[in-house]
């Protein structure tokens, strides 16, 4: 088994802990022993053949992968089953991320990001970003474009823009959302992180 390329590891408490590797194969471990407790192989393509890349949910409960060039296969890891196959422009395309309650799935893009329901498997799709973060809870996304210097506060279950927050001389670089939801950061090239209240949008 080849556990070298671990790409996400997470503490199940105590003395164990798992991990995820770059060919789809989830292992758990405990810390005095050399090798895994548990091994379960995922083959989200359908085939034995090393991934671009292959995104785990916080608790590994979804994995998502590029299968083909415009392609993404998004599973369900209990079950090992697809549940869903995601058509992106395979120019534009980004590496997704989940929202840490695992609910939602991201997929960024410059052409049509979209946002992913992992239990009713609806899509929404915005025009107006290409970059963005969850929040933790998953209800909320807040998303920049290229050489923007605002950003753009989406609630997801409506799809509706909620505020658009200006203020930075420069472009936005980077974006994050508190534990708990109540506050958004925005970081910029003008050297500055400005700090937003959520709760008063």
């Amino acid at each position: 088994a080849n556990h070298r390329a671990i790409s996400r590891i997470r503490f199940l408490g105590g003395d164990s802990f798992q991990t995820g590797n770059r060919v789809g194969q989830i292992s758990s471990w405990q810390l005095n022993k050399i090798t895994p407790v548990q091994t379960k192989q995922l083959k989200p393509c359908g085939i034995d053949r090393k991934y671009s890349q292959i995104i785990y949910s916080p608790r590994f409960n979804f994995i998502a992968t590029q299968c083909k060039r415009d392609q993404l296969v998004v599973m369900n890891v209990a079950i090992g089953k697809i549940l869903k196959t995601v058509t992106m422009d395979e120019h534009y395309y980004r590496a997704p991320s989940f929202s840490k309650d695992e609910k939602v799935l991201f997929m960024r893009n410059t052409i049509d990001s979209k946002t992913l329901d992992l239990k009713t498997k609806e899509f929404r799709e915005y025009d107006d970003f290409d970059d963005g973060v969850l929040s933790n809870d998953g209800s909320l996304i807040a998303a920049t474009s290229y050489g923007a210097n605002g950003t753009q506060i989406f609630e997801l279950k409506t799809g509706k823009r909620k505020m658009w927050l200006v203020g930075h001389p420069g472009v936005i670089k980077s974006l994050a959302f508190s534990s708990d939801g109540n506050r958004f950061a925005s970081g910029s090239s003008d050297r500055t992180v400005r700090i937003w209240d959520t709760d008063a949008m």
